[in-house]
C-alpha cells in the first residue's frame, strides 16, 4: 500500500514542514509492505499548514451542524 501527506505551507510555517515530511515518510515506509485488501492502494492525506493571515479566512467554509 502507498501512504504519503500532501504538504501546503507558508513561510511562517516551513519550520515545521520538515516535521511533517519526516512523518510521511516513516509511514510511507511502514505501511510499504502491508497489505489492506485489494480496496485501498493509495492513501493520501492533505495538510495545509498556514498563519491565519487576512484573505485565508475564505478559503474554507464552517460546514453546518446536521443536529
Amino acid at each position: 500500500m502507498e501512504f504519503s501527506i500532501t504538504i501546503e505551507t507558508d513561510i511562517s510555517a516551513e519550520r515545521k514542514s520538515g516535521l511533517l515530511q519526516n512523518l510521511s515518510d516513516e509511514l510511507s515506509i511502514y505501511f510499504k509492505d502491508r497489505n489492506k485488501g485489494d480496496d485501498i492502494y493509495n492513501y493520501v492525506i492533505g495538510c495545509i499548514c498556514m498563519k491565519n493571515q487576512p484573505g485565508y479566512e475564505d478559503w474554507y467554509k464552517k460546514k453546518k451542524s446536521q443536529i
